[in-house]
């Protein structure tokens, strides 16, 4: 039987484990519902303002903060109460208007739109109804078009242009507006009933009457050396236009490359001034093309085999190209169907899609195109779907009229078309930051600015435009810390 002393230390042992328990409780309990205030920080000494905000009574997992008045979107930081390690945060600098889709089946896929602004003012959207390289309808494969007289507010009912018999899909439709007003028209011709597929040269035609008549689609390049299968991007250059082709061997089948090619009238006649690719390298594929001044033309490649997006530069308007330079680290992601639309001298927005991660994404230069930063997020399709593709239309300063299509919320592999305005704002007035998955309930988010040292660059990668709706949090009035 146990003596009294042993009993005695038992206890007074059950005594020390108990307050340290107890000890132990309290500090995670202080550190869970007390947490230390901001005030003290190194911040303290190192930013001059800050404002609260009151973060929304609803968790969720995305906050759009408004920049203070004043703060440069580089020289800020993000704390939490409780919390040294400032939010990783995103600049907004695009707005975008409620997505409206104007093409929308459950059965019918739409496909490829392409827009332009014909002489008398109106709208012209070009699309892909039915086949497609990449899912088949197996009845028909249609170009077709329709109107737009105020500003995309409203569209005609659909006008056919043609039909490709069974087997055939005609789609990777280009129109572009010379400076006569005339309305170039291209397309691709892909054969998907034997295999190995066939890629046809290339159709062309053109309008004169702003849509209302099409002369007679006939081939592009009558040269039999090469089938010339898909005009991918017309550019204005100082000597004329520039064009890029996605060219295969005579038959069809196998390599692609690159050609350039030139028109020095207008757009009437062309001519190949260069291989951007050679055939043995299997390279070629959609490209869009800028110049950025007289004579120096960037271009930017999707490779075919979708591992890379690449830079190349000449500075003889097209005629040489330097080295390859790959860009794909920089902008996240493989970036296919690029396309250029220049705001002014300076401003230039990048669109496309990014293969891996299925979304339609956005890019803006504040260099003249040396180099693309503050991606936003537009769209997503589905894993296994089909969209991305945009078109853009210029509709004022640093605005756009952008169409894209999505099987995001429709069939796999139906994509509809949808039509928003993005507006690109001279000063970026909105942050993005994640949220941690647990906030404490008395959590106060501080904005911290006023930091003329900072060397901080804002992140080009996540801020997003979409899905809707955002959250706009309250800002309260500054207050000053550390020292004037």
């Amino acid at each position: 039987m146990p003596s009294q002393k042993q009993f005695s230390t038992v206890s007074f042992l059950a005594l020390v484990i108990a307050i340290f328990i107890l000890i132990v409780a309290s500090v995670h309990d202080a550190q869970a519902d007390d947490p230390p205030t901001n005030a003290a920080g190194w911040w303290k000494s190192a930013w001059k303002s800050r404002v609260e905000v009151r973060l929304p009574e609803k968790p969720q997992r995305f906050l759009r903060v408004a920049i203070p008045d004043g703060a440069r979107p580089a020289a800020l930081r993000c704390l939490l109460t409780g919390r040294d390690v400032p939010l990783e945060h995103w600049v907004q600098s695009m707005q975008m208007t409620t997505p409206v889709r104007i093409l929308a089946s459950r059965e019918v896929p739409y496909r490829f739109p392409r827009m332009v602004r014909a002489g008398n003012g109106h709208l012209l959207l070009f699309y892909n109804v039915g086949a497609s390289q990449s899912s088949h309808h197996p009845r028909y494969s249609l170009a077709a078009m329709r109107e737009s007289t105020d500003a995309g507010k409203t569209w005609s009912p659909e006008r056919l242009l043609w039909q490709q018999e069974e087997g055939y899909s005609v789609f990777n439709l280009l129109p572009y507006r010379n400076s006569s007003g005339r309305i170039l028209l291209w397309t691709s011709r892909y054969q998907y009933s034997v295999k190995p597929h066939i890629r046809h040269p290339g159709l062309w035609t053109y309008t004169e009457d702003h849509g209302q008549t099409f002369a007679e689609l006939r081939r592009f390049d009558t040269s039999r050396e090469r089938s010339s299968y898909y005009m991918t991007c017309v550019s204005p250059v100082s000597d004329g236009l520039l064009g890029g082709m996605a060219t295969f061997g005579p038959s069809g089948v196998g390599k692609c490359y690159t050609e350039i090619w030139h028109s020095s009238d207008d757009g009437r006649t062309w001519s190949v001034r260069s291989r951007l690719t050679q055939p043995d390298e299997n390279l070629g594929n959609e490209v869009a093309l800028l110049e950025t001044k007289p004579g120096t033309i960037l271009c930017l490649l999707r490779d075919r085999h979708y591992r890379e997006t690449y830079r190349i530069e000449s500075s003889d308007g097209g005629r040489t190209w330097a080295p390859r330079e790959k860009i794909t680290q920089d902008l996240g992601c493989v970036l296919q169907r690029p396309v250029f639309t220049r705001f002014d001298s300076k401003t230039v927005l990048l669109s496309g899609r990014d293969h891996e991660q299925r979304q339609t994404v956005l890019y803006l230069s504040r260099d003249n195109a040396q180099s693309f930063a503050e991606r936003h997020v537009v769209d997503s399709f589905q894993r296994q779907g089909e969209g991305g593709y945009t078109t853009t239309v210029v509709t004022g300063p640093r605005k756009v009229l952008m169409a894209w299509y999505t099987d995001g919320g429709s069939n796999p592999l139906k994509p509809d078309i949808k039509l928003a305005t993005i507006t690109v704002a001279d000063q970026p007035q909105w942050l993005w930051l994640r949220l941690p998955e647990k906030l404490h309930a008395d959590a106060t988010l501080h904005v911290y600015y006023d930091n003329e040292t900072s060397s901080l660059a804002e992140s080009r990668g996540q801020a997003m435009l979409h899905p809707h709706p955002w959250t706009a949090a309250q800002l309260s009035q500054p207050e000053r810390i550390g020292e004037p």
